[in-house]
């Protein structure tokens, strides 16, 4: 009886084994195949997952196992085996869904329908390949992320249907010349090859982009114009802000940048590697983290007189940027705002209360700096691997207890404190010459009446009226032209 039981248990065990394996593993559906495609049943259909077609010309059927084709799945073409062989593809009506990534990197594809019957475009879809002409039926809702990213697409005519359009779904498409939102839309319209929505916001654009300057647009939205390409682009006055990455990675050789700016947001300009010019207009109050980092060709920045706030990482890394001068009325430096960059000079202003982490770490051109004493808070490693950093100038008598004790980590540079009569005449930047910049900021004040603090004024008194005016700034001219000495 016992044995009897034993082997009934062990054959219900063996059958439920059986039974569990009929299924797929974890609930998948099972996959049938017919001719050069593999599918698996979905609602409403069949999704193909999987294709052995040899051909560049591939039609895809409208039925499978006699169902509806509804959806392509994922990363269809992206086979090494397509991405230089596939040129054209035909889609059937009844198709709904084209999945993430189905023809991305297929360059030679130069020929694909959009059925009037599909509703949603996956994520990198159509990424990096070559059609240029792609007609959105009206009737589909989504495109995902960077669905034609990097394409050759020509012309575009967003339908009214369109509402959900992912990050950077159009970025990069420098053939697109003609930019179009369909009447009725409900969240967009269309102006100059500009896509713009209800706060007034510029949020695609491209190579043929006029932006409007009758007030509707006021803001460039973020990826606006990310990774195209431009001789020159003007932002008109009408523009306060410039959102997060809106000209990043641009082949951009000049930017004019127009008074009524306020803001230019994170990475607008990141790694334009072109750009070798930047002037900020006086209205210009906030420069946002990595707005121009790893900008390797700028080699002139003008600071807005108006600026207050710079970021973290704001000039990084741009490798020849040898000189820059932080206007009066900045308050704080982010962390490594500087950090790599090439200054041999720099001039900080008397308003200056915070300097962030590593803020001048990586310059190795710099040779000596003078700290206001309005700088509170240090924070470590400022002057880190400044190899060639001989002498801080620090206007405060000791080192204040906002600054960090690591604020000196990595440097070598002797400390000087109290050196608020340390200016010589006509050396207004403290770095032991007088050149050209010397005669700029001289100048600048006799027209402006800004831009020096007291120890700046006191050494371009050149001679030692009491007043600063035109003869001060033609004895510092000629000195750097070697007509004159100002002598110390």
């Amino acid at each position: 009886m016992k044995n009897f039981r034993t082997k009934r248990l062990l054959a219900m065990v063996i059958a439920a084994v059986t039974v569990f394996c009929c299924f797929p593993a974890g609930g998948a559906a099972a996959k049938t195949q017919e001719g050069a495609f593999t599918y698996e049943e979905v609602e409403g259909g069949v999704k193909i997952v999987a294709t052995t077609a040899e051909t560049p010309h591939v039609v895809i059927p409208e039925t499978l196992g006699g169902k509806p084709v509804v959806e392509l799945g994922n990363y269809l073409f992206d086979k090494s085996n397509y991405r230089k062989k596939l040129e054209s593809v035909t889609l059937p009506e009844g198709l709904q869904i084209i999945g993430d990534g189905v023809f991305s990197n297929c360059e030679n594809l130069t020929e694909v329908n959009i059925p009037s019957t599909v509703t949603k475009i996956g994520n990198q879809a159509f990424e990096s390949c070559g059609v240029s002409r792609v007609e959105l039926p009206e009737g589909i809702a989504s495109v995902g992320l960077g669905a034609f990213r990097w394409s050759k697409l020509e012309s575009l005519q967003i339908p009214a249907s369109l509402t959900k359009i992912g990050m950077v779904a159009f970025v990069g498409c420098n053939e697109l010349k003609e930019l179009t939102v369909a009447k009725g839309h409900p969240l967009y319209t269309s102006v100059n090859n500009c896509v713009i929505d209800g706060t007034k916001t510029l949020v695609m654009g491209c190579n043929a982009s006029v932006i409007p300057e009758d007030g509707s647009v006021t803001a460039i939205g973020a990826h606006a114009f990310r990774n195209l390409s431009f001789e020159t682009f003007t932002v008109p006055s009408c523009i306060t802000e410039i959102g997060e990455a809106a000209f990043a990675q641009c082949d951009l050789k000049e930017i004019v940048l127009s008074e009524g700016l306020q803001t230019i947001g994170r990475e607008a300009f990141g790694n334009c590697r072109y750009l070798e010019s930047v002037k900020l207009p006086a209205s210009v109050k906030t420069v946002e983290s990595d707005a121009f980092s790893m900008c390797e060709a700028l080699r002139e920045v003008e600071l807005s007189s108006g600026l207050e706030y710079m970021g973290e990482l704001a000039f990084a890394h741009c490798d020849n940027l040898v000189s820059v001068k932080i206007p009066e009325g900045v308050t704080s430096i982010g962390n490594l705002a500087f950090s790599g960059a090439a200054l041999e000079e720099l001039v900080l202003p008397g308003t200056l209360k915070t300097i962030g982490y590593g803020a001048f770490s990586e310059c190795e051109n710099l040779k000596t700096v003078k700290i206001p004493a309005a700088v509170a808070e240090i924070q470590g490693n400022v002057f880190g691997l400044c190899t060639s950093l001989t002498d801080i100038y620090c206007e405060a008598a000791s080192q204040p207890s906002g600054w960090s004790e690591d604020w000196l980590t990595d440097c070598s540079a002797e400390v000087h404190w109290n050196a608020v009569s340390s200016l010589k005449p006509g050396d207004l930047n403290s770095d032991g010459k007088i050149t050209a910049i010397d005669y700029a900021m001289v100048k600048r004040y006799v027209l402006k009446g800004t831009g020096l603090d007291d120890a700046q004024k006191s050494a371009a008194d050149i001679n030692g009226d009491g007043k600063i005016n035109s003869i001060d700034y033609a004895f510092v001219k000629k000195h750097v032209l070697g007509t004159y000495t100002i002598k110390w």
